[in-house]
């Protein structure tokens, strides 16, 4: 590749940048970010060999024609971004992104017609609560596994181009319908974030002054930037809400059984809750019926 221009220097888009120096050492890393402070420490960091604060600058400074753009920015600006860059970049621009909903974007996409970019749509499973560049890691995703989403229009190479350099940089690449996507992501992603953003507003702020190491692991996640996750939350509702009913659901039954005292399906529960959590460690998970 000799050129790749991420559009989002933050905690994502930095930790991105590092990545891609160390992964394609002969391409020209752009930046591209409205913060001048991001684009200085990108560049003090080595991270990026050019930055500029609008996309416009970014191609019309000289230099080799870019293979891929990766959007790093909240997903409620994705939409507005594809169309600045169907108007500035040069005609066979591959762009991908790193946002966690994927349905909304793909279908949008999808019912437009493309002049100068092909877009396929990407979320790495790789993320922290902490947010900005100062955070940023370039190991972030080594050995995460990213998730394509093709559209079902659009030529293979794009697909394969978008494909390699994901497997270039985590190693682990899965290939699913925009829809199948934001189900997973609603399960293990959406749905444990905003059950440990509940689970610290509903405890009374006297005895979160107790809180010791298990109350905090549990609940690290709920650090996330709200301004983040609430357009996550919202764009991926209809895959979310489904889950928070299950959810719902299983506590209401454990409430049942605790109110009871029923020892044994408490065990079975808690038991079965061990097992599975100790298979992820091992990179599995089995499921008991």
């Amino acid at each position: 590749m000799k050129r790749i221009v991420i559009v989002g220097l933050g905690f994502i888009g930095g930790s991105l940048a590092g990545a891609c120096q160390k992964a394609f050492p002969r391409a020209e890393i752009v930046g591209v970010s409205r913060t001048a402070a991001s684009l200085q420490k990108a560049r003090r960091q080595g991270w990026i060999d050019k930055g500029y604060p609008n996309l416009a600058q970014a191609f019309e400074a000289k230099g080799a024609r870019p293979l891929l753009v990766i959007l790093c920015t909240p997903v409620d600006t994705l939409r507005d971004l594809l169309l600045q860059l169907d108007q500035v970049a040069w005609p066979g621009t591959v762009v991908t992104d790193t946002g966690s909903v994927k349905g909304f974007l793909v279908r949008w996409a999808e019912s437009r017609t493309w002049r100068r970019i092909h877009f396929v749509g990407a979320h790495p499973m790789a993320g922290s609560h902490e947010r900005g560049i100062d955070h940023a890691a370039p190991h972030l995703f080594d050995h995460a596994l990213t998730f394509i989403t093709p559209g079902r229009r659009g030529p293979q190479s794009t697909l394969r181009l978008t494909t390699n350099f994901w497997k270039k940089l985590s190693g682990r690449v899965v290939l699913v319908s925009p829809e199948e996507h934001d189900r997973f992501a609603a399960q293990v992603s959406h749905l444990p974030h905003l059950l440990a953003a509940l689970l610290v507003v509903s405890t009374p702020p006297k005895a979160l002054g107790f809180a010791a190491s298990g109350f905090l692991d549990a609940t690290r996640i709920a650090k996330g930037e709200p301004s983040l996750w609430v357009p996550i939350f919202l764009e991926n509702r209809k895959e979310l809400h489904p889950w928070l009913e299950n959810f719902s659901e299983d506590f209401e039954r454990v409430k049942r059984i605790i109110r009871k005292g029923d020892r044994e399906r408490l065990k079975r529960i808690l038991t079965q809750a061990q097992r599975r959590r100790v298979d992820l460690g091992k990179g599995s998970c089995g499921v008991e019926d």
